[in-house]
């Protein structure tokens, strides 16, 4: 699609701010069917199995290798594999990566639900579809039970008159906030007609839905580990995820070249240690800065209702005062150090509660962790600059 914007309910805020469009952010639609399809003729193309209806049982690391056991869903018969690496891609709910955590392998947490369907009711106006504009985030009313729930609406195929909403909250995975997906489809199909519009050929064609984990650095490094000798952690089993969208896909894709690359370069070296594949992640300090803005957008149990919306209103008439690559970059999760201080900034000039709301929010200590994480940012970008100077 052409555009995209983000729009926070403004009913109780005493900052009022229009749609902030945005060009060249979340405009690319993935079909994952298709990508999968084209990702398994690639491995039949080479020498790999691909091999279904398994489960994870437990994983031997040896001195020479690594043995996995595996047992078949169906049978139940056990199978074991060996290998030189074991690469975990078991997304949210990996065990191997709660072991490696001491059971703690995420911080934060994103409920999400949402539809494939056809039959909206097409337009320009706020509640009907535009097939040319996705809406990137979209609240429709103030925090209620501990979660600031959030729209996300974005356009398919227009000649299949397929659009897929969903709605989540953030949160941090030791709230006290229903964090049931069941308790959040009712609350979907509850308030989706205060959001979009149906016709009368609604239908769904598939439901979506999961958790959407995330971590939250607090410390001079990254903190999580996603590594041990002979087995490596990645996506969302990594769990070091874009705090825009809490997914490990982009996060994954952003740096895969680095992470293939890297893992490569073990396989040569035969290298397989801890040290070595702890370095092959998708960490990144601009990452981490904007790990803790996120945390803003949950309310506190002792908040106002209005807190979130009126918080992040502030934010986005901020953006909106800047240059318009400033807001790319952010959503884009690749902002510089440069263009977050001007925000910032900007935003404690329009919204001075902001540090107050950063202490409620993170702590002392966690405010402490991030302005680190920021300041890390911000010479790892000085660095970088320097080093391309000097070539």
């Amino acid at each position: 699609y052409k555009t995209g914007f983000v729009k926070f309910f403004d009913g109780n805020s005493k900052i009022k701010t229009p749609p902030l469009f945005m060009d060249n952010v979340l405009d690319v639609a993935v079909e994952a069917d298709k990508l999968l399809e084209i990702a398994v003729k690639k491995l039949k193309k080479t020498e790999s199995q691909i091999i279904n209806n398994l489960r994870f049982i437990r994983a031997f690391v040896q001195k020479e290798k690594i043995s996995i056991e595996c047992e078949e869903v169906k049978s139940g018969r056990r199978k074991l594999f060996s290998a030189k690496l074991f690469v975990d891609a078991t997304g949210t709910n990996s065990p191997v990566s709660r072991r490696l955590n001491a059971g703690r392998s995420i911080t934060h947490v994103c409920p999400t639900v949402g539809t494939l369907a056809r039959g909206f009711k097409r337009g320009t106006a706020a509640k009907e579809v535009d097939f040319s504009v996705g809406e990137i985030l979209v609240s429709t009313e103030d925090a209620s039970d501990n979660r600031q729930l959030i729209w996300e609406g974005f356009p398919g195929n227009p000649s299949k008159d397929e659009y897929t909403t969903y709605l989540f909250f953030y949160d941090s995975v030791e709230s006290k906030a229903d964090k049931s997906l069941f308790r959040l489809f009712e609350d979907y199909f509850e308030k989706l007609p205060d959001y979009k519009s149906k016709n009368g050929a609604w239908r769904v064609v598939k439901p979506v839905f999961g958790y959407i984990p995330s971590v939250h650095h607090r410390g001079w490094n990254n903190l999580k580990k996603t590594a041990t000798d002979r087995i490596l952690l990645i996506g969302d089993a990594a769990g070091l995820s874009s705090p825009l969208t809490f997914c490990g896909f982009g996060s994954h894709v952003r740096n895969l070249r680095k992470l293939t690359d890297l893992t490569e370069y073990s396989l040569v070296e035969n290298d397989y240690t801890e040290r070595s594949l702890s370095k092959i992640n998708a960490y990144e300090p601009r990452v981490a800065q904007m790990s803790s803005l996120a945390e803003f957008m949950r309310p506190m149990p002792n908040s106002k209702s209005s807190v979130v919306n009126e918080t992040m209103n502030a934010v986005m008439k901020s953006l909106s005062c800047l240059d318009a690559e400033i807001s790319r970059e952010m959503f884009q999760d690749r902002i510089k150090f440069s263009s977050f201080k001007k925000v910032l900034l900007k935003t404690a000039r329009i919204h001075p509660k902001v540090f107050k709301l950063m202490i409620e929010h993170l702590g002392i200590k966690g405010a402490f962790w991030w302005i680190s994480n920021i300041a890390k940012a911000g010479l790892q970008e000085r660095n970088h600059l320097k080093n391309s100077s000097s070539r």
